[in-house]
């Protein structure tokens, strides 16, 4: 399957965090995860450049 970006999740919960993943990877689409700010910022500094961020999806 042809990969259609980026979205990170961010959720205190990882359990939501991996349903999340799990769901949008299964539509095409790369799917970190971090489960608290100073993870996210991690990630959007350094890692994961460009793409959406979904914060506290549910």
């Amino acid at each position: 399957m042809t990969n259609k970006g980026k979205i990170l999740a961010v959720d205190d919960t990882r359990v939501s965090c991996n349903i999340l993943s799990n769901v949008l990877m299964g539509k095409g689409y790369e799917v970190p995860a971090a489960i608290n700010g100073k993870l996210t910022l991690l990630f959007r500094t350094s890692v994961f450049s460009g793409g959406l961020t979904l914060i506290s999806p549910m």
